[in-house]
């Protein structure tokens, strides 16, 4: 269902009439002159848009589009923006031509473009600022969005232009080295203020207990569709963000630069569908899902929460889960490093099994166990996104404790009985763990028979049928089942799920020992002509369902056997591989009973 609104709002968005609801008469750039004087408008405080005053310069080349430089003056600032230039959050700032006052300008003045820019140092008195052309904006190509957006990718929104050092005049927050802001209170003296061109608006990638996004300007309102920043903010197409109106609490100035600070949010939202080339757009009243994410830390005797909103699918997805809960959590309890996590995660997919962990992350493993945590939490969605498989993140949702009595079991010797071997033969390996903190060890041997059969596994001649045996001793963090059915199966979402919980969550309390050796020559026989005889029409192709994947022949020359030792408290962090040599003694052929000579008689007659 929520696709299907999705495409019927940007069917509304892009299906509209190309005359503007509200029309705004447009300076095209073969239109502007340099020195034409124009005024723009933007929230300097609270909700109203105030003027400034701006002179037109001349067109810039931005490799195949161009920029305007303009001077932007004036302002109701103690410190006029002819000295400091544009502040962070004017970007989308509307600037008009042939009027002087808010309601002539948007009524019946000529819009000629968005500021949307800073050159970076510039002469006071000169050019200090970019616009992007209006025609840039709300040109005809709104058509064809659906079928660009993946070519319209950009690796950073803004270059360097004829030696100009190009910044955004965006207000970022938890973004571009930002701090993630607090939620905004609700405003309530602003109760009747809607958006309109010079209104502030913030777009959220996360909202609720601290949010994630950026802060610009609306340059214009086409009825309920909304166009600004006159730049991208990351050029993916279409997209889906959450939109709010917002106040402007205040301005903060210093001698050479300034930015706007978010007051609080109104009624007033809506939906971002379209991050395009030179704008952002979307439609007012429009509602976006988020995906719920929910962090339960428990300090001590207290639980804290972190509650959460997310685009899923937005740039910074990977950003926002593996750095927004080690901030917030960050701001509970001062530094994580040296604090192990107990957890249990639990992801939910529409119509598909549940991503499900619990396990624990020591210190002495992981230098930080708790952003440890995340990064599986990331890399398991990354895995599910990249498979191309459609799906659905219904919620997230995360219960974590740190503890300091996990125990943690590390290699103190590891050696085995003997390196070669008789066929019938048990080699012993030698294992001895250490609890550093408690100072105390435990041993175990494991016990590997040497088959009584080896001779029949290997070719002397073959070199693929060396006379040995491969021993891998590993903690549960470290083991894959190399015998798992699940990694031969055809590849489905319920599928990769159970691949992801296995190996996101393993028992870490236990050691695997694989004993990799040659299969019996009988047994790679079969293979062989069974690999032969494995298509019924051999040169064709046929149809397969999904179960016999896993049935056909695997080629290999070796089989691999897996035991479990037993379970020590917690942790053990362990991994370490032997060879023992087999010794193959050719067996003498059968003895020959020795001829007795007969005694020959010369007789002389």
């Amino acid at each position: 269902m929520r696709h299907i609104s999705v495409l019927a709002a940007l069917f509304i968005f892009f299906a509209g009439s190309p005359v503007f609801a509200d029309v705004p008469k447009i300076l095209t750039l073969s239109e502007i002159q340099a020195g034409t004087k124009a005024v723009g408008f933007t929230v300097f405080s609270g909700v109203e848009p105030q003027r400034f005053d701006v002179v037109l310069g001349e067109p810039i080349d931005a490799g195949g589009f161009y920029y305007v430089l303009i001077k932007v003056s004036g302002g109701p600032m103690e410190t006029p923006l002819e000295k400091i230039g544009a502040m962070s959050g004017m970007s989308g700032s509307p600037i008009f031509v042939d009027c002087q006052e808010y309601k002539e300008c948007v009524k019946s003045g000529t819009l000629a473009g968005a500021l949307s820019a800073s050159p970076g140092l510039f002469i006071e008195g000169g050019m200090n600022t970019l616009m992007t052309p209006i025609e840039y904006m709300l040109g005809g190509r709104l058509g064809g969005y659906s079928a660009m957006g993946e070519f319209l990718r950009r690796g950073g929104v803004f270059k360097k232009i004829d030696n100009l050092n190009i910044k955004s005049l965006v207000l970022f927050s938890g973004m571009n080295g930002q701090p993630a802001g607090r939620q905004l209170p609700r405003c309530s003296e602003f109760a009747n203020s809607d958006i309109k061109p010079g209104s502030m608006i913030s777009v959220f990638l996360a909202r609720g207990t601290m949010n994630v996004g950026f802060s610009g300007t609306v340059t214009w309102r086409d009825g309920e569709k909304i166009y600004a920043l006159g730049h991208p903010a990351f050029g993916t197409g279409l997209v889906e963000y959450p939109f709010w109106q917002i106040s402007v609490a205040d301005t903060i100035q210093s001698p050479v630069s300034g930015t706007k600070i978010p007051g609080c949010e109104l009624d007033a939202h809506g939906a971002i569908l379209v991050d395009g080339a030179f704008e952002i757009a979307g439609i007012v009243g429009q509602e976006v899902k988020l995906t719920p994410l929910d962090v339960h830390m428990f300090v001590g005797n207290q639980q804290v929460s972190l509650k959460e909103g997310l685009v899923y699918n937005s740039p910074m997805t990977t950003a926002i889960l593996r750095m927004l809960p080690a901030a917030w959590a960050g701001q509970v309890v001062g530094d994580l490093g040296g604090l192990s996590v107990r957890y249990q995660a639990r992801i939910t997919i529409e119509n598909q099994p549940e991503l499900f962990w619990q396990n624990v992350l020591p210190a002495e493993v992981f230098s930080v166990p708790f952003a440890e945590l995340f990064n599986r939490v990331d890399n398991a969605l990354q895995t599910i996104r990249k498979s191309g498989f459609s799906h659905q993140v219904e919620s997230m949702h995360i219960d974590l404790g740190f503890s300091n009595d996990i125990r943690v079991w590390k290699k103190k010797s590891a050696f085995i009985s003997k390196a070669k071997a008789l066929p019938g033969e048990t080699v012993h390996v030698q294992i001895v763990l250490e609890d550093l903190v408690r100072g105390e060890l435990k041993h175990i041997s494991i016990p590997i028979q040497i088959p009584n059969d080896f001779a029949d596994r290997v070719d002397l001649d073959d070199s693929a049928g060396l006379p040995q045996i491969s021993v891998l001793v590993q903690g549960g963090a470290h083991f894959v089942d190399p015998n798992d059915k699940a990694q031969k199966s055809l590849l489905t979402l319920d599928v990769l799920i159970e691949r992801i919980n296995k190996s996101t969550s393993p028992p870490a309390n236990v050691l695997y020992v694989q004993q990799t050796l040659p299969k019996l020559k009988d047994k790679k026989e079969q293979d062989r002509l069974a690999t032969q005889s494995a298509g019924v029409s051999a040169g064709k192709w046929q149809s397969m369902e999904a179960g016999e994947l896993s049935n056909l022949p695997s080629g290999s020359q070796f089989e691999i056997l897996v035991e479990k030792a037993p379970a020590l408290e917690h942790y053990i962090e362990f991994e370490e591989s032997f060879v023992i040599k087999v010794e193959i003694v050719e067996e003498p052929g059968p003895v020959q009973p020795e001829k007795k000579s007969r005694r020959k008689w010369f007789w002389i007659f």
